[in-house]
């Protein structure tokens, strides 16, 4: 059964990147050449189209797929008695296992005033658990089998990912907006024992940050801590001041002891002594 829905997800993921060829799909073809992703690019991480509501059903039906079966996988929903894509009108990032099966899907919407999330992933299937998947897994194991790296990138969204891989950085992977789990941790060490952390600068979700780093550790990884100037993400620095610069972050990047005593220090008032003493406590 799973093997009948990794064909289903390529035979789609196939049919979304022919549709990106096609002149309904100007508006995403304008979108990647705004972000500078040239056809290498889009060919290298497989990226399509969804056209409309109903156009992958009508072609994944001529294939000899059900309904039912394309529910399963996460491309369809039911809205009363008629189903649709529900991915339509967005770019797709097809998700990648290190066994090269397509899992799931992300899809971004091109919309400027989008009613609904920028983003839109794949929920859980039979064949796809994001805590146990990392974007771009099946470029590093191609990379692997070519020559030997000692340290990977983890960002935290898909254009991260295709930016750095066009500034030259091929050994960025991204945790796909979820903390990071250990079998995720697991997964990275296979391939490296160093870690990039290289989440953008606006500090949210510094919590989750630190228990990810936590459990990259303990995984045995040696992690680094990439320090992003505030409210930009790895592909601005890289747009705006070159892959030198992004290059000069990684190699001041911190240890992960030295980030955590550093944003430890920013929840205390340090010009008081009871304030110093908890500070020296945590």
């Amino acid at each position: 059964k799973k093997k009948r829905l990794y064909e289903l997800m390529k035979d789609a993921a196939r049919h979304y990147h022919e549709n990106l060829s096609l002149p309904q799909a100007e508006v995403a073809r304008q979108y990647l050449e705004k972000r500078g992703i040239d056809a290498k690019l889009t060919v290298k991480f497989g990226l399509g189209y969804s056209l409309n509501g109903g156009e992958i059903i009508d072609f994944l039906t001529k294939k000899g797929y059900a309904k039912a079966e394309m529910k399963e996988v996460g491309i369809i929903e039911q809205r009363a008695d008629s189903y649709y894509d529900v991915f339509y009108g967005r770019l797709i990032f097809p998700i990648i296992d290190n066994f090269r099966n397509v899992v799931a899907f992300g899809g971004r919407t091109l919309k400027a005033d989008y009613e609904f999330a920028k983003y839109r992933n794949s929920s859980q299937t039979p064949i796809f658990d994001k805590s146990r998947n990392i974007y771009g897994i099946n470029l590093l194991k191609k990379k692997k089998q070519r020559e030997n790296f000692d340290s990977i990138i983890m960002t935290e969204g898909y254009m991260d990912v295709i930016a750095l891989h066009k500034g030259g950085f091929d050994t960025a992977v991204a945790s796909m907006g979820t903390a990071l789990t250990p079998t995720q941790a697991k997964l990275l060490k296979n391939y490296a024992d160093r870690v990039y952390i290289s989440y953008d600068g606006d500090g949210a979700g510094q919590k989750a940050t630190m228990r990810g780093l936590d459990i990259l550790e303990g995984a045995g990884l040696s992690v680094r801590v990439v320090s992003l100037p505030e409210g930009m993400d790895p592909d601005d620095v890289i747009k705006k001041q070159g892959a030198a610069a992004y290059k000069k972050l990684l190699d001041e990047a911190e240890t992960l002891t030295s980030f955590k005593i550093k944003t430890l220090k920013k929840a205390y008032d340090l010009t008081d002594s009871e304030g110093k003493a908890a500070f020296a406590k945590a």
